[in-house]
């Protein structure tokens, strides 16, 4: 998702990106030798996201694009495609699942969908079954210990994932609502295959702990 990295991370990630969901937000810190790289070696479908005001003809997202799509035309690289997702359809289409799952409207709330949101909607309706990186519950973060990365490819070892997590969820404006996403996933793993792959850490006693649904 948006800039981060697949190289040195295969093992993780694994060794292709087939899709990256860029948010309209992150655009500006999509380095040039990221897309360059992919677009010349690789078989990428990029999705851009975000609100259709965001998106429109006038965004940053909308111009960074259309460069990808000269940039596909120049280099004769047809595997490549690039799609902007914002038409006020699919925007109240994805405000019309938070609104379904959560009972109040997103606006109301001042919530932001992370983009973690969009890809998991967007997965859901392309694979059979999906695997989950990262996201632990709310309990979880009150016994984290060693804590970890709230980017896998982050240099530095703050912030961490719950600091950031419960930082946004506690937040009364304009943040994401990492927790409630989480629990929606799972209750919609209880009829879709989702598998949810989260980190380990040790407890007082020195024992790995390892989340849990």
């Amino acid at each position: 998702m948006n800039n981060h990295a697949s190289a040195k991370f295969e093992k993780d990630v694994g060794q292709r990106t087939t899709h990256r969901v860029i948010a309209h937000s992150a655009i500006n810190n999509i380095p040039s030798n990221l897309s360059i790289s992919e677009l010349t070696n690789e078989k990428t479908t990029y999705l851009i996201w975000g609100p259709h005001h965001d998106v429109r003809s006038s965004g940053s997202a909308y111009k960074w694009a259309l460069r990808t799509h000269d940039f596909v035309a120049d280099h004769r690289t047809p595997n490549v495609k690039v799609f902007i997702v914002g038409s006020k359809n699919t925007t109240n289409y994805f405000d019309g699942i938070w609104e379904e799952e959560r009972g109040v409207n997103r606006t109301t709330t001042s919530t932001w969908l992370s983009t973690g949101f969009f890809t998991m909607v967007t997965a859901l309706n392309i694979c059979d079954q999906v695997t989950l990186f990262g996201f632990v519950k709310r309990t979880d973060c009150a016994m984290e210990k060693q804590g970890y990365k709230y980017h896998y490819d982050q240099k530095r070892d703050t912030p961490t994932a719950c600091s950031e997590m419960m930082t946004h969820q506690n937040s009364r404006k304009n943040s994401h609502a990492f927790f409630t996403e989480r629990e929606i996933f799972h209750r919609w793993s209880q009829f879709r295959k989702i598998d949810f792959k989260v980190p380990e850490w040790k407890d007082d006693d020195g024992a790995n702990v390892t989340s849990k649904l």
